[in-house]
């Protein structure tokens, strides 16, 4: 649910800003790491002035990472608003989908904000495609794929095919109770 003021508001900036995206969405930035204070946001999903100015750095400057990256942390955790925080992780994903910390940022903000274990299982994947040994990735990796498809079987043979060490193989299965 985009509200038409917010993205009018951005594509005005695209448009106005001219060859100057870079300056401006870097200008905003600051402006608005000045500005802010850790009060939580109440009002209607999307409409936050934090979320409407870091979409509007975002469409400037489609390739700022920080910004989806603490952006999305900041609206999540300080602000609590997490619609915003959702949007901006969906957008900074599809930008930068390799992203170790975006994907990691993403799927803790599913998993302890939204419940979506099925959506944090996915940037988890990603992540474990490229760290095929980082335990913290495989545990929770493991944890939300449980919880998205509940079928033990499949997960317990999963575990076991993974090439990962014996000793955390066992502990997984353990925890997982599988």
């Amino acid at each position: 649910m985009k509200n038409s003021t917010n993205t009018n508001l951005s594509s005005n900036l695209v448009n106005f800003s001219g060859k100057f995206n870079k300056f401006l969405s870097s200008l905003i930035w600051i402006e608005t790491l000045l500005d802010s204070n850790t009060d939580h946001y109440k009002g209607e999903p999307l409409q936050s002035w934090h979320y409407n100015r870091f979409n509007a750095i975002t469409d400037l400057d489609p390739t700022f990472l920080e910004a989806y990256k603490y952006g999305g942390l900041f609206l999540s955790v300080i602000k609590d608003d997490i619609p915003a925080a959702t949007e901006l992780y969906k957008k900074g994903i599809a930008k930068f989908p390799q992203n170790y910390h975006l994907n990691l940022y993403g799927a803790l903000h599913f998993i302890t904000e939204t419940n979506n274990y099925e959506i944090a299982n996915l940037y988890l994947d990603t992540i474990k495609k490229k760290h095929p040994t980082n335990p913290l990735i495989k545990s929770l990796y493991y944890s939300t794929k449980l919880k998205s498809i509940g079928d033990k079987a499949l997960l317990r043979n999963e575990i076991l095919k993974d090439p990962i060490n014996p000793q955390f193989k066992k502990f997984l299965l353990k925890k997982l109770k599988l």
